[in-house]
């Protein structure tokens, strides 16, 4: 028999869409379904607040989604059913309601038997699931939730509860297991980048060129990219938020949805790629700062938890008044440094690996 035979069944309840950026999300739904199980993927169940605020982001992200030229859709794949939430976010009475909606919307996730549940939010239906119905429980810690803070009592009571009852807890944040959850035990697991492949690498000898990818949003340093468009060529590949302002110097290059063909385009067109992060962004590692790492340029990130881990491989600056001393001093032959630093990084993350620890004591 197979793997593809095996036919073991999986949850994964997600706090993004499938047709999200591709993330740990769906590439562990993706290993899970490629090993043999049936996945319910389920997506898009909120964390945030019921706020009149939220709600109207809410509903204002979903309008200019509908707008944005950029958006795209990722690959359905064999295995994987994916299913939209039908809950509210944790608050006071949010239990009572979840209960209601998952036995009219869901009451096949209720029922299903399932061989291993992952979950990445601390959500009521999480707390709902029979122990009778699945032979493993795991926690993907993505976001250390009370130090960002903006969410509810209820919500903290979640992410307590379910990792007290864990079989496993998982992360990829630094932060997260050296801090956050420091008296647990959790496995640090960063996800790779599978389809890298580059056709050919630069010998920067001096930074005219600095690229920011990704989603161009509050969470970025957009005054900084403004800044530094007038003395540096600023490109951006990406989707845009509508109320976002980024100055005419600043080239953008549209959005490019293989990352392949993404990093091959950054190598060609620049000489340095900026991580601008504004804001609280303990227990995050951008999955970006991997794809960086890949293209050999030199990265310039904000500070935070786990950037400075990384300090051995990319440059981490303070202030805007460190970048640019450090955008001015780049030397080629200390830059060498880092390259073989993140090449042993990188050596340490691969797909296989991955997978291996993922499937650890499941299969």
């Amino acid at each position: 028999m197979n793997d593809l035979e095996i036919n073991k069944k999986a949850l994964l309840i997600s706090g993004v869409s499938w047709d999200a950026t591709w993330q740990r999300h769906q590439e562990t739904a993706k290993i899970l379904s490629e090993s043999g199980y049936n996945v319910d993927f389920l997506e898009s169940c909120k964390t945030s607040k019921l706020t009149f605020s939220n709600i109207f982001r809410v509903l204002k992200d979903k309008y200019n989604k509908y707008l944005d030229k950029t958006s795209s859709f990722n690959e359905k794949l064999t295995g994987v059913r994916v299913i939209k939430s039908k809950q509210v976010p944790p608050f006071v009475f949010s239990k009572i309601i979840n209960k209601l909606l998952m036995h009219k919307y869901h009451k096949d996730i209720y029922n299903n038997k399932y061989d291993i549940i992952i979950i990445y939010v601390p959500v009521d239906i999480a707390l709902f699931l029979k122990k009778d119905n699945y032979k493993y429980y795991v926690f993907d810690a993505i976001r250390a939730f009370s130090v960002w803070g903006g969410y509810s009592q209820a919500l903290y009571h979640n992410e307590k509860a379910i990792y007290d009852k864990s079989d496993r807890l998982l992360c990829d944040s630094f932060f997260i297991k050296d801090v956050y959850l420091k008296d647990y035990t959790v496995e640090h697991l960063i996800t790779p980048i599978s389809t890298i492949s580059v056709d050919k690498f630069k010998n920067v000898k001096k930074i005219r060129t600095i690229t920011y990818f990704g989603s161009v949003s509050n969470h970025v340093d957009i005054e900084l990219l403004n800044k530094l468009s007038n003395k540096y060529k600023v490109l951006i590949w990406g989707s845009v938020d509508k109320n976002i302002n980024i100055s005419s110097n600043i080239q953008y290059m549209g959005y490019e949805k293989d990352q392949n063909k993404l990093i091959n385009s950054i190598i060609e067109h620049s000489d340095a790629i900026i991580i601008p992060y504004i804001g609280n962004m303990d227990g995050v590692f951008p999955a970006k700062l991997i794809i960086s790492l890949y293209s050999r340029l030199p990265v310039f990130s904000s500070t935070f938890y786990d950037s400075l881990k990384m300090n051995d491989s990319i440059y981490v600056y303070i202030d805007h008044s460190e970048l640019y001393c450090m955008l001015e001093n780049f030397n080629d032959e200390k830059f060498k440094l880092k390259i073989k630093s993140s090449s042993l990084f990188l050596d340490h993350i691969s797909y296989d690996e991955y997978k291996y620890k993922l499937l650890k004591g499941i299969n």
